[in-house]
């Protein structure tokens, strides 16, 4: 899985400068900028994870033709979406806090111009942001079957991304 958010947990140096592959043969990780002040680690993310995806595509392909055709879900893991503070604890990412929005997007420029990072500069607003969704509507959707398609919660779900790591 691989998102900007998800980018910046990892804190691989992905760029295609030859700093970047050097970084990364090394071993390096970047850290996860944000602005001073409390409200950026308490913002807010939801995740879903693949296996569960997989099972409600598997449950849409299936579902009867007499089904309504189109319908429009938002969907995440199970339970309350998690703080950035706590992102950054299960991906045992480091946070680096910088004065204000405008410093972490210059940060955020010069990584991307040397090559060094892959998350560009307009990615800003999503990396700092809160970004939730109701999801009470794939819930009522799947009715009884909801436990059983949707079976991480949104921790485990990121969770999950980052075992396999080394």
């Amino acid at each position: 899985m691989q998102n900007y958010v998800i980018g910046a947990l990892r804190g691989i140096p992905l760029g295609s400068s030859k700093r970047a592959a050097r970084m990364r043969a090394a071993g390096k990780r970047l850290p996860w900028l944000l602005p001073r002040g409390t409200k950026y680690l308490e913002k807010r993310f939801q995740f879903v994870h693949v296996d569960d995806m997989a099972r409600l595509l598997v449950h849409l392909l299936n579902r009867p033709a007499s089904d309504p055709s189109l319908t429009i879900l938002n969907v995440a893991g199970r339970g309350e979406p998690i703080t950035v503070q706590r992102c950054a604890e299960i991906a045992q990412a480091k946070i680096k806090r910088v004065p204000t929005r405008a410093a972490c997007h210059a940060v955020l420029r010069l990584l991307w111009k040397l090559g060094i990072s892959s998350i560009p500069p307009a990615a800003l607003p999503y990396l700092i942001g809160s970004y939730t969704m109701d999801t009470t509507r794939l819930q009522h959707f799947l009715g009884e079957e909801y436990a059983r398609v949707i079976q991480f919660t949104i921790e485990d779900a990121l969770r999950d991304s980052f075992e396999d790591r080394g």
